[in-house]
């Protein structure tokens, strides 16, 4: 006997009883997979919990660790600053005069949080002059060598003028260890005495932390209301799962039912479905519930419509291909016309700066770091008799030769670091003679200074010569003037003195005549 001799002869009603069996079936699942994994589902969310808090509080942590550290190295230097300042303005002042002035003391010494501070200590020698505790300054750090080590590693890494910092277990009076943070910054000043001194700064780590521990009892409290919400909305969520369940299996079931009535119409539904394809709606289905003729039109008609969905949904990808072709050709014109108008201000700014450097009526000359010429402008074509084609590439001693100073740059070592180490920095050294290509000769004095990459290395030097010939003579002239105006007073003075003698002496003769 086959199994459908025990439903309902009419269509619509055995489907209602297959939905509704059929729907017992996910519940009876879902009932024994709720039992099962129900408690490890409740187990994982608590693990999660814990684990997600635990991760963000580490990260916090460390977080918060990093911005005190920030924190403690930017007011080591803000001090720093500050006391440069101060020893520039003031540069005859010693260190005792420092210790006696109550302001210095002020910026040197200052409260750090809740229980850090500033403070000094002189650079080589590690003694402290400078501390919160007025006890305390005037003593060496070697002591601590061996009782601290990682204090004095810290200490030490100081010498020589290099900021040095990092973490140290520090003894408590009671014995206890806290773990506390120090970075030092040496002053760039001296003292008038010749001291050298550094700036200290430290703070205790808990303090960096303290947000995080007091939010970790919150955290915890918060952790355990929230596994316990979430097992009650799992419960929760298993009962209406099931409740939900099964008003959906009944609801399917009298839907079912209508739909049985209504496909029992095979040949109208066929009809209606032709209709719709006629329409142009080519996703319609007919489900062949029905056995016999009307199954297999009904299955043919699937197909049948299955194929024209298929070469309608190949029509509709092209026409969208197509759109997104002509979108993309669209973007890919604007970025075109974007990156034409970034080249053309390029090339506006790079003709500007060009202009502004043939401009200038000093020669300038860049270097790489072989000495080698990259760049020379007008005035220094003229100085030189070196056109930039020509001068390109050559070594910058051959092509500015300056008679009368022996150095690094002139002798044949033409590198930039030479170049540099042979002027006096950015300011005009003493005039000397530059000897021009066709023999002629140019009083110049030159200048040069370091071309640095964003990484500040060293990547070549530019040389300004500036032709002081014009001035040199008009000074050579004025110095003559000046002499001949010397050599007229001088004259003048001889003559007066003269006369004033003859005077007396006709004066002598008409005397003794009477």
């Amino acid at each position: 006997m086959r199994l459908s001799g025990f439903f309902p002869k009419r269509f619509g009603s055995r489907l209602f009883i297959m939905t509704i069996i059929a729907g017992f079936i996910p519940i009876a699942i879902f009932s024994v997979l709720i039992h099962i994994f129900g408690g490890k589902f409740e187990s994982s969310i608590q693990r999660a919990i814990e684990k997600g808090y635990q991760e963000e509080w580490t990260q916090s942590s460390a977080l918060l660790t990093r911005m005190g550290e920030t924190s403690i190295r930017q007011k080591a230097y803000d001090i720093a600053s500050q006391l440069n300042l101060t020893l520039q303005s003031h540069p005859y002042m010693t260190l005792g005069d420092l210790r006696r002035d109550a302001r210095f003391r002020s910026v040197a010494v200052q409260e750090i949080g809740e229980r850090g501070f500033s403070g000094l200590h002189e650079t080589n020698t590690g003694i402290i002059r400078f501390h919160r505790d007025r006890k305390v300054e005037n003593t060496g750090t070697r002591a601590l060598q061996k009782s601290l080590p990682a204090y004095w590693r810290i200490i030490n890494a100081n010498r020589g003028g290099n900021p040095s910092g990092g973490y140290f277990d520090w003894i408590e009076p009671d014995g206890t260890k806290s773990q506390k943070y120090m970075y030092i910054v040496p002053l760039s000043q001296p003292t008038a005495d010749g001291r050298q001194l550094s700036v200290f700064v430290t703070a205790y780590l808990d303090e960096f932390t303290k947000p995080i521990k007091e939010a970790q009892a919150i955290q915890q409290k918060t952790a355990r209301n929230l596994v316990d919400t979430t097992s009650v909305l799992f419960g929760s969520f298993r009962d209406n799962g099931l409740l939900f369940m099964g008003m959906g299996i009944l609801l399917v079931s009298f839907a079912a039912l209508a739909i049985g009535m209504y496909f029992s119409r095979g040949i109208s539904r066929l009809s209606e479905a032709t209709k719709k394809v006629n329409e142009g709606d080519f996703r319609i289905s007919v489900k062949p519930v029905l056995s016999g003729e009307i199954k297999t039109l009904m299955e043919d008609f699937n197909r049948m419509v299955s194929r024209l969905n298929e070469t309608t949904v190949s029509k509709e990808l092209l026409e969208e291909s197509e759109k997104r072709l002509r979108e993309a050709n669209v973007e890919l014109r604007h970025e075109i016309d974007v990156r034409a108008l970034a080249e053309k201000a390029l090339a506006a700014e790079k003709e500007r700066l060009a202009v502004t450097l043939w401009s200038i009526g000093d020669g300038v000359v860049t270097v790489d770091m072989d000495g080698k010429v990259i760049l020379i402008n007008r005035a220094a074509e003229e100085l030189t008799g070196y056109s930039q084609k020509e001068a390109e590439n050559r070594p910058f001693t051959e092509i500015f030769q300056i008679r009368g100073r022996e150095d690094a740059a002139s002798s044949g070592n033409g590198s930039v670091r030479a170049i540099l180490g042979s002027t006096d920095g950015p300011s005009f050294s003493a005039p000397h003679t530059l000897v021009s290509r066709n023999g002629s000769e140019h009083l110049v004095a030159r200048s040069a200074s370091p071309i640095r990459s964003e990484d500040a290395m060293l990547i070549g030097a530019v040389i300004v010569f500036r032709d002081v010939t014009e001035q040199h003579r008009m000074e050579d002239e004025l110095l003559k003037a000046r002499k001949l105006e010397s050599i007229g007073t001088l004259a003048g003075g001889i003559a007066h003195d003269f006369n004033n003698l003859l005077a007396v002496i006709l004066g002598n003769i008409s005397f003794a005549r009477m």
